[in-house]
């Protein structure tokens, strides 16, 4: 019997992580985003002093149902006392003047930059940093809600910055394999990205940062390598679920070890995953 011949590692992660030809069309509509906002002189101000901050993020924003695998996360994040429904009337006319009227939706949670030739579609929440959580408005209820966790948002945009980008390059990488697994593995179990952004968070930045190869494609197959081996060495060392925080390094990620049993399953099956089916040796 021959044997399974397997797939290139380093040419799957960068499909995974959105492909490296889609990195410059994320980074292009990302800095027209953002160019929409420097044209603004009182969002232009709030900038440069962090009073906000565009965050790129790498999944279809949470408890929207407007977003497909192809959209361009952002969240626009108050760091400061703002109304929320206010702040979204604004934004949406920053975002018409930019690109309009006919090229931008206002949803539930999220406004949506749709997408014209090489420009990505987008879909931007505008939320607002409170102690221990961030708030978003509902144009559903006309109230402001509680939409992430902790201190989430503004570390996970931290750690980002700290590595020039490819923390949420491997968050997007690995959350693609999360869902691969999960559909071999129908119904056994379910892995919120939440849980897939807390592990990766717990690799440290210097990992990251590292610069091992002159070669994208395989620099980045080499720290997904490094990464998946981190993580797994952490879950299967665990003895105490105080040792497996959130992002916030206080709130354990598991409640209970039946959790982190699932998700302990989960990752050894993502390991036997890459190893049957992609050349996963180091």
């Amino acid at each position: 019997m021959s044997k399974k011949e397997k797939k290139p590692l380093s040419k799957a992660v960068g499909e995974w992580d959105n492909g490296f030809s889609d990195r410059e069309k994320i980074d292009y509509i990302y800095n027209e985003i953002r160019n929409a906002f420097l044209a603004d002189r009182r969002y232009n101000q709030m900038m440069r002093v962090n009073k906000l901050q565009l965050i790129l993020r790498g999944s279809a924003s949470k408890n929207s149902a407007n977003a497909d695998s192809d959209d361009v996360d952002i969240h626009c994040n108050f760091n400061c006392d703002v109304d929320l429904c206010d702040e979204k009337d604004n934004v949406e006319a920053v975002l018409i003047n930019r690109f309009g009227e006919d090229y931008v939706e206002r949803h539930i949670k999220s406004i949506v930059v749709l997408p014209k030739k090489k420009r990505l579609k987008v879909d931007l929440i505008v939320c607002r940093q409170e102690q221990g959580y961030v708030s978003v408005w509902n144009d559903d209820t006309e109230e402001e809600e509680a939409f992430y966790p902790t201190k989430d948002q503004s570390e996970l945009g931290k750690r980002n910055d700290a590595t020039n980008g490819r923390f949420l390059n491997m968050v997007r990488a690995f959350k693609t394999v999360r869902n691969m697994v999960c559909e071999e593995h129908e119904g056994e179990y379910h892995i919120p990205s939440h849980t897939i952004e807390c592990m990766l968070f717990w690799v440290k930045a210097k990992t990251y940062k590292k610069i091992r190869d002159n070669n994208a494609e395989q620099d980045a197959r080499k720290l997904f390598l490094a990464v998946e081996q981190s993580v797994r060495a952490r879950l299967k060392n665990i003895e105490d679920l105080d040792e497996a925080t959130e992002i916030n390094g206080i709130k354990s990620l598991f409640s209970n070890w039946n959790e982190y049993n699932i998700v302990l399953e989960f990752w050894n099956d993502l390991h036997d995953y890459l190893t049957s089916n992609y050349d996963f040796e180091r």
